[in-house]
């Protein structure tokens, strides 16, 4: 192929190309400008309803994080905790916005499985149930177990895990005692 029959060709496919890009684009439809009106029906009622929700990240219960909550831990005259063994504390300075919105999330990055706990180290953790009750009085209504500490106190830590979620008030996502439960969705009716 010489330099010619090679420039032409060159130029027959940008033409070809350039051909293709020049057909008329349609122009999109206008965008109505007046309110729709929806009529309710039996079938279709219109409810006038909102909710304020608020998220917070990783609940990771290191040896720190328990040290602060043992440290703040008050007890009455019959030396009973009156702050969850402390945890509330963790959360008091939180607690006063989380307490106002209609629904609160949290990742629960630790399991809560002190009956089948193997121990915990650096990065794999175990926390007291009291965490949970501290929870609720913080305000939150819901947890994910679904991330990469699950499985820190093996399989039974994560079924104790679940067992006492299922025993408080928070409401919880993410795992489940088998596979068709984990991905269960849940359905929540927050003001209407």
């Amino acid at each position: 192929m010489n330099r010619h029959t090679h420039f032409s060709t060159l130029l027959f496919v940008f033409l070809a190309a350039t051909a293709c890009r020049t057909e008329a684009t349609p122009e999109p439809e206008p965008v109505a400008t007046e309110p729709v009106v929806i009529e309710p029906t039996p079938d279709n009622p219109i409810v006038d309803a909102s909710a304020s929700f608020a998220a917070v990240g990783d609940l990771l219960m290191h040896a720190n994080v328990k040290r602060s909550a043992r440290e703040s831990n008050l007890k009455d005259e019959t030396g009973t905790s009156t702050n969850n063994d402390g945890f509330n504390a963790l959360f008091e300075h939180i607690a006063p916005i989380v307490q106002t919105v209609d629904y609160a999330f949290a990742n629960l990055e630790t399991p809560v499985a002190p009956t089948h706990g193997k121990g915990s180290k650096s990065m794999v953790f175990n926390v007291s149930p009291s965490l949970l009750p501290a929870l609720v009085h913080s305000g939150f209504d819901i947890v994910s177990f679904a991330n990469n500490h699950s499985y820190d106190q093996g399989i039974n830590g994560l079924v104790e895990t679940i067992d006492r979620l299922d025993a408080s008030p928070l409401e919880h996502i993410g795992t489940g005692k088998d596979c068709a439960q984990a991905a269960k969705p849940l359905l929540v009716d927050i003001q209407g």
